[in-house]
């Protein structure tokens, strides 16, 4: 989680140049800057060796203010906009690792600031249990293939 908490900050820093947080926020943000958190994550099991991991992911912008101290809701929009397209890869490479974003949802917060989450899956492989079942087991270690012309 660490990993992918850090490649989508990289992504959004490198795009935006604003500070992408991924720890609890004190009072008094720095605007224009980015929260990124993880809402909720559920494993699933698929079959005996496998299993799902689903991730959701909230990235919060709280863009700069104007005269009456509300977010301004054009600059929210342009952001929101690069964002989406910045997660249109149906992909997140984090480490060694592909994680399938299923699904993105814009809202807003009480207090006015736009967020996205990032609805997220992992397909895992589960191989230690393989390797302690499967120990004893005989392993292939040549194939011959003979290839002839007809």
């Amino acid at each position: 989680m660490k990993e992918l908490l850090t490649t989508i900050s990289k992504k959004i820093y490198d795009e935006f140049q604003y500070p992408a947080y991924i720890e609890n926020l004190d009072e008094g943000i720095k605007r224009p800057s980015f929260f990124i958190y993880i809402i909720n994550n559920t494993q699933e099991d698929r079959n005996r060796w496998t299993y799902e991991d689903r991730t959701l992911i909230q990235i919060v912008y709280f863009s700069s203010l104007d005269s009456n101290n509300n977010p301004k809701k054009l600059e929210q929009i342009d952001v929101m906009e690069k964002l989406k397209k910045l997660f249109s890869t149906l992909f997140i490479k984090a480490g060694d690792e592909i994680v399938n974003i299923l699904g993105i949802d814009v809202d807003y917060t009480e207090d006015k600031d736009i967020f996205l989450q990032l609805n997220l899956s992992k397909i895992g492989f589960r191989e230690d249990e393989w390797n302690r079942i499967h120990k004893n087991v005989d392993k292939m270690k040549e194939i011959n293939i003979r290839e002839s012309e007809v």
